[in-house]
């Protein structure tokens, strides 16, 4: 019985049917609502679903009431460990119950909005897709087929264990029938839903939407799905062509069923699996006079690799054809390095070679006593390589003259590999040395069995290499730490990745290791030694043998994806670039094969390779430094008393010299830092994706305090008045004492902050998911107003003169009055407004996604400029004196004339810029997800 009844939502304590005790509401609808409760029978808490019935004659709701209890049955009926079991289901007060599983989890619709950007990863999406259909598969093979009919990001739910759960599975049947359509959800509904009809591809449809829409995290239109990677192009073709057969508008033109369009995922996930002689997977192969055993190099839209025809050569990345060649006096035994537009190469005729990257002209060479096979390295402007002659040379990048050499016993094959201020390479003398990269002078040497020919790979201070004797070490200061014994010598160099080494030896083994303590987690046996190094790229590693193969297998477990085979053994590196691998083979041919992760179209590399001097005007800005950091940079840095602060996905806050970029301090957090450190008063105040809010002292970097909230911390933060004010993405915003950390007060939202907060005149203006901007009082927390747009807010507000400024998803940027929230005017987009406004003398300048970057008039509303390109404007702008300076997707900074919206220079950068930049006089300071962070200076 129910003890107590009302029209509205039951209030926690109601008990229904002397079993079942409502804790509280958890959703409500027009057609019902959910509940979590507990089975005072079981002693367990369960899901409570309430139907409401429709109204109608006495024989309709009878009719209504009998097709409640045959579906309660069938409901039960049904056991899949994706689908909530019913264990009851009952008539009561004319209202319908379910009972079931209570699901513990996050939907997909909340975790879009908490993790996208905008989108979400296409290896996770492709993971829970393969879950839904064999849940789907299960389901259309019942007796008679169950449609779900209902299909979207809301009603699929990641339990706590990982594990996808298809929820509102009765409710969603209930509504279609009540609503006499078989809808669903219009947006994410095929055709024939909308005319009452519902197949079982009508659900295949459906997930076809919701994958992409979680792919691109663009809301979905009705039967207008654009190809996902016109929208993302980091998607790959294959997925691409999974989802578009899934949103055909006829039936019989998709999949056949839920288990063909699993096989078809699960290929779109790795291709092919098998060996490929010389299939698909080829793009383009090119011939040379000679062997080619070493790797190329992709940069700017073009692939460069010597051979041991003498000649090195410069290709075009899609098509392989050759823009330029230069010759040698030997053969070219080791691999190159690109910076700065210039190629730098050694070569069997003892030369070490500066080129041209554009024209393949001479720039300088410099001749050593003896052929070079070691790969060279620069870091600070300084080059670094090995010699046959013993030596390990440290050369001026721009003008090749000699800074230092060091004498080993032996010839140095090995590349140096560069960490912080030291040096790290090895020896045909069997020694590994550790110099000062500065001065060339010995910090420790240690002795193998046999010479050293691999390269080292460094991570937290720790060298790993392997050598001759057979042996793999780990080394910490010139001390072992661990070994592990292969079967023959190891040449190539290791690779690393979440906690493991990876590494081939001519014992014809590829391996992979704990990198705590060298404990083999797998090994992969081929027919011929391994050579070469590998690389690493989206969860595969990829390497060449001596069996004339270059494999692709599993990071995690070690087992072979696919093969291809070329006609020589294949000692070459792999190098990818944009879903792309090239790699050389002893047949003299350098190939280009698709990873099927290719995302980059014809058009960007034509963009990429008519990239020049003139088309920037890079005679405005020079690179005055740059500090590498191995990861990520989003955050946006802080500058004062000549020192520049930002984190970096890396887990660290760094703190650099303005002049020189020279680590100060860093301080390393349990997870990466995505938000903009702020200076007050000599501390450092930022939040992790650890859950916690840090203050440091910007001196030193020591930790004076640390809070922790309950979930990750995106946002920057805002200090006013000894005050610290952030939000998380616990749905909470904090005010901290800023000397102590103790909370003052806290906000609950309806959804998380991941922009910045604005403080003006005792008002605190904050965005959020819920997609309301909030205003509050600063001082005690308390609500003054909020306002509510269509779309969550991504951008961080500005307040400026009386008015608050804001970007939305619902694609308009908004004025409102600062003391009343009133709408003052609203500008429609083209597409989502991602980035925060910048505000001078009345003009509002601000970005949209894959659109334009826009001038407004502050007051009016009304469009003063815009810049529209194929490229979309990634981070928040920066106004200084007469120009704006912003990132974009083509990994390019942008400074623009402000007031009449003419490029002025653009730099470009390894990676997509999300970093604001930082304007101190004529430097510019912002980080890069090339893992470099930028110090420019305006010339």
């Amino acid at each position: 019985m129910v003890e107590h009844f009302s029209p509205g939502p039951l209030a926690p304590g109601i008990i229904i049917k002397d079993r079942y005790e409502i804790i509280n509401l958890i959703k409500t609808g027009g057609m019902g609502a959910v509940y979590r409760a507990l089975d005072r029978l079981l002693d367990r808490i369960c899901a409570l679903k309430e139907l409401i019935p429709p109204y109608g004659t006495p024989e309709e709701q009878i009719k209504s009431a009998e097709w409640f209890m045959r579906e309660g049955k069938l409901l039960a009926r049904l056991d899949h460990p994706s689908l909530p079991k019913v264990f009851d289901y009952f008539l009561l007060k004319d209202r319908y119950y379910l009972v079931m599983t209570f699901i513990e989890g996050e939907d997909l619709e909340s975790k879009l909005k908490r993790e996208g950007n905008p989108g979400l990863p296409e290896k996770k999406v492709t993971e829970w897709a393969r879950q839904i259909l064999n849940i789907l598969d299960y389901l259309h093979k019942e007796t008679p087929p169950v449609i779900y009919r209902d299909i979207k990001p809301a009603n699929i739910m990641i339990n706590q264990y990982g594990r996808v759960m298809l929820i509102d599975f009765g409710i969603a049947r209930y509504e279609e029938r009540e609503k006499k359509t078989s809808i669903g959800t219009g947006e994410y509904a095929p055709p024939e839903q909308w005319r009452g009809q519902a197949i079982a591809v009508s659900d295949l449809y459906a997930l076809g939407a919701t994958i992409h829409h979680l792919l691109t995290g663009r809301d979905p239109v009705p039967f207008k799905f654009e190809p996902v990677r016109k929208i993302n192009p980091l998607i790959s073709l294959h997925m691409e062509r999974v989802i578009m057969r899934a949103l055909r508008e006829r039936p019989e033109d998709r999949f056949n069923s839920a288990e063909e369009m699993l096989k078809a995922l699960s290929s779109s996930e790795i291709d092919i699996r098998g060996d490929y002689p010389y299939g698909e997977r080829k793009i383009w192969e090119f011939k040379t006079g000679d062997p080619i055993k070493f790797s190329p190099f992709v940069s700017e839209g073009c692939v460069y690799v010597g051979s041991s025809d003498n000649k090195f050569y410069c290709l075009t990345a899609p098509e392989g054809k050759v823009l330029w060649e230069f010759k040698t006096g030997g053969s070219i035994e080791g691999s190159l390095c690109v910076m700065e537009g210039r190629v730098y190469f050694g070569s069997s005729d003892k030369n070490l070679y500066c080129l041209n990257g554009k024209s393949g002209k001479k720039i300088w060479e410099f001749k050593t006593g003896d052929s070079i096979s070691s790969t060279p390295s620069i870091s600070e402007g300084l080059l670094y390589f090995g010699s046959r002659d013993k030596n390990l040379y440290c050369l001026d990048a721009g003008s090749g003259k000699m800074n230092w050499r060091f004498k080993t016993r032996g010839p140095v094959h090995s590349s140096p590999s560069l960490y912080k201020s030291y040096v790290y390479f090895g020896s045909s003398d069997e020694n590994f040395y550790c110099l000062n990269a500065g001065t060339g002078r010995i910090i420790w040497k240690f002795k193998t069995g046999s010479e050293v020919i691999s390269s080292a790979a460094i991570s937290s201070g720790r060298v790993y290499f392997g050598s001759d004797d057979k042996h793999f070490y780990s080394l910490e200061n010139g001390r072992k730490l661990w070994s592990f014994e292969t079967g023959d010598c190891i040449t190539g160099s290791p690779a690393i990745s979440d906690g493991f080494i990876y590494f081939g030896s001519w014992d014809k083994k590829f391996y992979c290791l704990s990198i705590e303590d060298g404990e083999k987690i797998w090994e992969f046996e081929t027919e011929g030694r391994i050579e070469g190094s590998s690389c690493i790229s989206d969860g595969f590693i990829y390497f060449g043998s001596g069996d004339k193969k270059l494999y692709c297998l599993s990071l995690k477990e070690g087992k072979k994806i696919w093969s291809f085979e070329t006609e020589g053994p294949v000692s070459s590196s792999p190098f990818i670039s944009d879903g792309f691998l090239y790699v050389g083979s002893r047949d003299r041919k350098l190939y280009c094969l698709d990873t099927g992760k290719s995302g980059i179209s014809g058009i960007n590399f034509l963009v990429v390779r008519n990239y020049n001097k003139e088309e920037d005007n890079k005679e405005s800005v020079r690179k005055i430094w740059s500090f590498e950091t191995g990861d990520y940079i989003d955050s946006s840095p802080s500058v004062a008393e000549g020192r520049v602060y930002f984190g970096s996905w890396n887990k660290k806050l760094y703190c650099l010299s303005e002049k020189e970029g020279k680590e100060i301090w860093s301080f390393e957090t349990a997870d990466r830092i995505d938000g903009s450190p702020v200076l007050s008063e000599g501390f450092l105040y930022f939040g992790s994706r650890d859950n916690k809010f840090y203050c440091l002292s910007a001196k030193d970097g020591n930790l004076i305090w640390d809070f922790k909230t309950g979930d990750s911390i995106y946002s920057s933060p805002c200090v006013e008045e000894g005050r610290i004010y952030f939000g998380s993405g616990d749905n909470k915003f904090y005010c901290l004492s800023a000397d102590e950390g103790r909370k003052i007060w806290e906000f609950k939202r309806g959804g998380e902050t991941s922009s910045s907060p604005c403080i003006s005149e005792g008002l605190l203006y904050i965005g959020s998911s819920d997609n309301k901007l909030y205003c509050l009082s600063a001082e005690k927390g308390k609500k003054i107003w909020e306002f509510k747009a269509r779309n969550w807010i991504s951008t961080g507000p500005s307040v400026m003169e009386g008015f608050v400024y804001f970007g939305s998803f619902d694609k308009y940027f908004y004025c409102l009055n600062a003391k009343t929230g009133k709408k003052i005017w609203s500008f429609k987009t083209g597409n989502y407004v991602i980035t925060g406004p910048s505000i001078e003398e009345s003009l509002v300048y601000f970005g949209s996604f894959q659109e334009n970057f826009y001038c407004l008039d502050g007051k009016s509303g009304k469009k003063i400029w815009q810049f529209k390109g194929d490229i979309w404007v990634s981070s928040n702008p920066s106004v200084s004196e007469e120009f704006i300076y912003f990132g974009c997707s083509d990994d390019k900074l942008y400074c623009f004339d402000r007031k009449k919206g003419k490029k002025v220079w653009a730099f470009k950068t390894g990676g997509l810029i999300q970093s604001t930049p930082c304007i101190v006089e004529k430097n510019i300071y912002f980080g890069s997800r090339d893992g470099k962070f930028y110090s420019l200076e305006a010339v």
